[in-house]
């Protein structure tokens, strides 16, 4: 499991939501990104939307999203799941 995905399962707090944005990927990422998921203990969901650049991907992610505060985390970023 990549460490992300790890680092988020791992969370102690637990009243979030996460939320993935594939900006068209050209491979076989959403595919991957599912099965990944399905062994994972949080709530989470999978937007696409077409390759418009990270800020459109960030902003339909921040639409979407319900909650009072917004953070990301992009796959080579680190998180430190204890705090």
């Amino acid at each position: 499991m990549p460490d992300f995905i790890e680092h988020i399962n791992n969370f102690s707090f637990k009243d979030f939501e996460t939320i993935f944005v594939d900006n068209n990927s050209s491979d076989d990422s959403v595919k991957i990104l599912n099965q990944l998921l399905a062994q994972t203990k949080f709530e989470f969901s999978i937007l696409s939307e077409k390759q418009q650049g990270a800020g459109s991907a960030r902003n339909l992610g921040i639409s979407k999203a319900k909650g009072k505060y917004i953070t990301f985390i992009d796959c080579d970023d680190y998180v430190d799941s204890k705090k």
